[in-house]
């Protein structure tokens, strides 16, 4: 059995890469690598390479992020810290620098998750009991897990 994401992968490398994201890795998982309050308010657009940068690992690099408006300075505080980070994630040094645009749109955020006080009922028009506790047993164990633990 083939995953999705093995198809996804191979059917946006084109469009990442012309980004400067070899690795897709860093904007599907920016909130993972950089943090929730760091992710909240910037967001990777594209990494430019020198021109030095062969056909091996990528070095050197330079990450270019938008940040909401008036929230630069906190993102610019963050630029070690940024750096060290996807540097970690990725298993080498291939960010070197970080430029920061501020823009009055906001980051793409992931949509907020029902708080899990919703799942306290058992699920209605469900008959058998047992189904329905463990339909409340599974919705509870999704909500309850953090992204980090994806």
């Amino acid at each position: 059995m083939e995953t999705l994401g093995k198809h996804f992968r191979n059917l946006t490398q084109a469009a990442f890469k012309s980004h400067g994201f070899a690795q897709a890795d860093v904007l599907a998982r920016w909130p993972e690598i950089v943090g929730e309050a760091i992710a909240a308010v910037a967001r990777p657009e594209r990494i430019r390479w020198p021109r030095s940068a062969g056909s091996g690992q990528l070095q050197g690099g330079t990450l270019f992020v938008k940040a909401m408006a008036g929230r630069g300075l906190e993102v610019q505080q963050s630029v070690p810290l940024i750096i060290e980070r996807i540097n970690r994630f990725l298993g080498y040094g291939a960010i070197m620098a970080v430029k920061i645009q501020q823009s009055h749109e906001m980051p793409e955020t992931q949509p907020a998750r029902p708080a899990p006080a919703a799942l306290s009922e058992p699920p209605r028009g469900i008959e058998e009991p047992e189904l329905a506790a463990a339909l409340q047993r599974l919705g509870g164990g999704v909500h309850a897990r953090s992204p980090q633990d994806t």
